[in-house]
């Protein structure tokens, strides 16, 4: 959403149709919100990198990657700095100050007998994250092709 300044006068306009769009805004700015309490706080890290990737890579999609990729034009830089940042923190581990050190947990998956470097868990909640922000790109654009039934409204 962008505000305009038009004769004294504040004006909100958004690029996005509100009725449809409230509830996935809604949930994309939860799940950021979330992911980003997760990775700064130091809990469950994996869970809060594929939130912030879901999120990231949908924005990158649907609003940033048409205009390239330098942020002072609105492209993607910042988005991609934030998922690359999610993939360090939670590939370096949460910390010797964070939640997960403090509750002493440290096999928040409860998976044993599997031995595996933390970057490639990292990279594994990268993935799931940028193929769900995937998932949420094509159903949105699926859901805007779709043909209008009676008595039902079309999407978009």
């Amino acid at each position: 959403m962008r505000a305009n300044l038009a004769r004294g006068k504040i004006i909100a306009r958004t690029t996005i149709p509100v009725v449809g769009a409230l509830p996935a805004a809604l949930l994309a700015g939860t799940a950021e919100i979330l992911g980003g309490f997760s990775l700064g706080a130091g809990l469950l890290t994996p869970v809060g990198t594929i939130l912030v990737a879901a999120v990231m890579t949908t924005a990158i999609l649907t609003a940033h990657a048409r205009n390239g990729i330098w942020n002072a034009e609105g492209g993607f830089e910042f988005p991609l700095l934030l998922l690359a940042l999610a993939f360090v923190i939670s590939a370096l581990g949460a910390g010797s100050y964070s939640f997960n050190h403090w509750l002493d947990v440290s096999n928040w998956a409860g998976i044993h007998g599997w031995e595996m470097s933390d970057v490639a868990r990292a990279g594994i909640a990268v993935a799931i994250g940028v193929g769900a922000g995937l998932l949420t790109v094509i159903a949105a654009w699926a859901g805007k092709r779709a043909p209008a039934q009676p008595g039902i409204p079309a999407a978009g």
